[in-house]
Formats: structure tokens, C-alpha cells, sequence
């Protein structure tokens, strides 16, 4: 599966700190997603790139959910929990939370 970022619209960003985080949004919730939490424990959590002569880019994960999603509605990798109906059918949510502006 090949990610893309065609339909995905930034929302408002939020700044905590030096850290600031860019939502991407779409307009129709993806049907069959599936959460995995992932450990960073070989050492390979800190990310440098070069943006110009005076800056860089740095970016620290000590670890992440990772969405995954399939067509078929067939289940990805989860950690122990899979939203479903109960005849095991795969299931959208819908988050009500939303992000602070500030």
C-alpha cells in the first residue's frame, strides 16, 4: 500500500512549547483503520535533516501509534484491540474530541 496525501486538507496548527503540530484532515473518514503501537527501542528515535546553511530539522520519537488501513476490510496489525460489530465486521468511528486552537 502506497500512502499518499491526495484529500488530506492542513487543519489549524497548534503550538506547545517549540513543538508545533500540523493535523491533516480529510473529508471522509477512512472505513477500516487499525491502531498499533510501535517501540523505538533500537536507538533509532532522533531524526536530523539538513534545511539549510543556519537550520536543521529535528524531530525525537520515542514512540508512535501506527495506523494502518486495508481495502478489503480485511484486519491489519493491532495491540489487543480491534473495533468491530458484533458479527466481527469491521467498524468506523467517529472521534467527537477536537483540537484546541490557541
Amino acid at each position: 500500500m502506497r500512502l499518499t496525501l491526495d484529500g488530506l486538507v492542513p487543519a489549524p496548527a497548534q503550538v506547545w512549547g517549540s513543538v508545533r503540530l500540523v493535523p491533516l484532515c480529510r473529508s471522509e473518514p477512512v472505513q477500516d483503520v487499525r491502531i498499533a503501537h510501535r517501540d523505538y527501542r533500537d536507538g533509532q528515535i532522533l531524526t536530523v535533516a539538513k534545511v539549510d546553511p543556519r537550520s536543521v530539522y529535528t524531530a525525537y520519537v520515542p514512540y508512535g501509534l501506527v495506523m494502518r488501513w486495508s481495502a478489503d476490510g480485511s484486519p491489519e496489525a493491532a495491540v489487543d484491540t480491534t473495533v468491530g460489530d458484533r458479527d466481527g465486521g469491521a467498524r468506523a468511528l467517529r472521534v467527537l474530541n477536537r483540537m484546541v486552537l490557541r
